[in-house]
């Protein structure tokens, strides 16, 4: 790839019938090495911890569909939106990339456990930038 200078690609290649594939990001693409943002959200090294924890309260106040849906996610470092796609894997482990190589996985069950007072204080501290709470 030749390209930008600042952000890393990652490319997955999936084999299917000529002519079926669909161009989505696979349902078990490779696991970059991760860094832990805290006990229950990582990232890519090239994503943002920053990043990483408006994914997780992004998706946890969502209606969460398993199968994959598409976010809008505001990066505190570089002061912009992404798309992103989560998907939930076979260990129930949600995982979120970007078409920038961004990455961030979290468990099903942190989400779970996330109280509606901890997402009102997240949704207050001003790192969501012009997102809008749900």
């Amino acid at each position: 790839c030749n390209g930008g200078t600042t952000n890393h690609a990652t490319l997955y290649f999936m084999s299917s019938a000529a002519g079926t594939g669909t161009g989505t990001v696979p349902a078990t693409p490779p696991t970059p090495d991760l860094q832990a943002c805290d006990q229950n959200i990582s990232a890519g090294q090239d994503t943002s911890c920053a990043f990483a924890e408006n994914t997780f309260y992004e998706y946890s106040q969502s209606a969460q569909n398993p199968s994959g849906q598409q976010l809008t996610i505001y990066s505190p470092v570089t002061q912009q939106d992404y798309s992103v796609t989560c998907t939930v894997d076979a260990q129930s482990n949600v995982d979120c990339y970007t078409s920038t190589g961004s990455y961030v996985t979290f468990s099903q069950s942190s989400v779970a456990a996330y109280t509606p007072a901890e997402a009102q204080a997240y949704a207050q501290s001003g790192k969501l930038g012009n997102s809008t709470p749900y």
